[in-house]
């Protein structure tokens, strides 16, 4: 038997070691996980609860005005309705994946899915402040996506193992392209072409443009610190929500009950920018309560959990037990 022989059989001997410990080590691992999160959540509880009844509040309001505004949308052919309220849908989605990150303690997963939660907000703000057209070029520019993706996908098909798409699925992609394209002009044709002529830039739209077009510019610099865990950069220790309240060099790599307040307060704004995206042309008196109640909801959630910030800060110091760190 030579080396590279010996060397796989002591992998597998290890590996079947360890799956025989695999269910006394996993009740382990979910006990503690439990238990984290019950004391996370005692301390967070207030803010926590808010944020819920907002995240339940916005998908009872767009799910009775998508229920109650459909037929007439349909009738009318509006395809302003048909984009933001698919981009309302999803901003719900993102906003519940935040939450559950919290929850479960890691509140730099958070920060970044907020990233993609933002620019699903400014998306459906911008929609809702264009006319028609845009909307209709934001649906119809999906076909320039699935034909980029679908040519990607078969360039590394041979490596990836994958089976690639045929000649008649690729030929009928194209089709579609080229039909947008010569409708549109060769400026649809760009990642974000969709948004020409509003953004009256040819070339690499991008969501600054957007952010500028709808004054939510001013998010910028939360953008960049967002994506700080996204991108693969040099990131020392005390830069991570999760370590703001070590007292020392520390590595993260579990759960952490620190620094809740951003992404949270942050995540209640953005849903309830796409909440007020709604087109306004079907929404009801009730409609513009509620969205008025969501604002001020907004408003306490984030004074909750900063007064929860405040209060509980140096106790959390203290407690290293309530933070599962290397």
């Amino acid at each position: 038997m030579n080396s590279v022989e010996k060397d796989n059989e002591k992998a597998l001997e290890l590996l079947a070691s360890l799956k025989a410990k695999l269910p006394n080590e996993l009740r382990k691992k979910d006990k503690d996980d439990l238990g984290f999160q019950r004391r996370c959540y005692k301390r967070w509880k207030p803010g926590m609860d808010l944020l819920k009844m907002m995240l339940i509040c916005s998908q009872e309001f767009g799910s009775k005005y998508n229920e109650r505004s459909r037929p007439l949308a349909v009738r009318d052919q509006n395809v302003k309705f048909e984009a933001i309220v698919g981009v309302h849908a999803r901003s719900l989605r993102v906003a519940n994946e935040i939450c559950a990150l919290l929850v479960a303690g890691f509140p730099d997963g958070a920060l970044s899915r907020w990233r993609s939660l933002h620019e699903l907000s400014v998306v459906a703000y911008f929609l809702s402040s264009q006319d028609e057209k845009i909307s209709n070029r934001f649906i119809l520019h999906r076909v320039v996506k699935n034909w980029k993706a679908m040519n990607q996908y078969n360039e590394h098909s041979p490596r990836s193992k994958l089976s690639p798409f045929g000649l008649e699925e690729l030929e009928e992609a194209k089709r579609q392209r080229d039909a947008v394209i010569e409708e549109f002009g060769k400026e649809f044709g760009e990642d974000m072409g969709w948004a020409f002529p509003a953004i009256n830039k040819p070339k690499n739209i991008n969501l600054y443009d957007l952010e500028v077009a709808t004054g939510l510019d001013h998010w910028r610099p939360r953008v960049r610190w967002a994506s700080d865990d996204i991108h693969a950069g040099y990131k020392p220790y005390h830069a991570s929500l999760s370590a703001s309240e070590s007292t020392g060099p520390v590595l993260v790599v579990g759960q952490s009950n620190s620094a809740f307040t951003d992404p949270a307060h942050m995540c209640a704004i953005s849903l309830n920018l796409a909440n007020h995206a709604l087109p306004s042309v079907y929404c009801s008196e009730e409609d513009a309560t509620i969205l008025l109640m969501l604002r001020h909801l907004s408003d306490e959630i984030g004074t909750t959990f900063f007064a929860i910030d405040l209060e509980t800060g140096k106790r959390a110091v203290n407690a290293p037990e309530d933070s599962q760190k290397n």
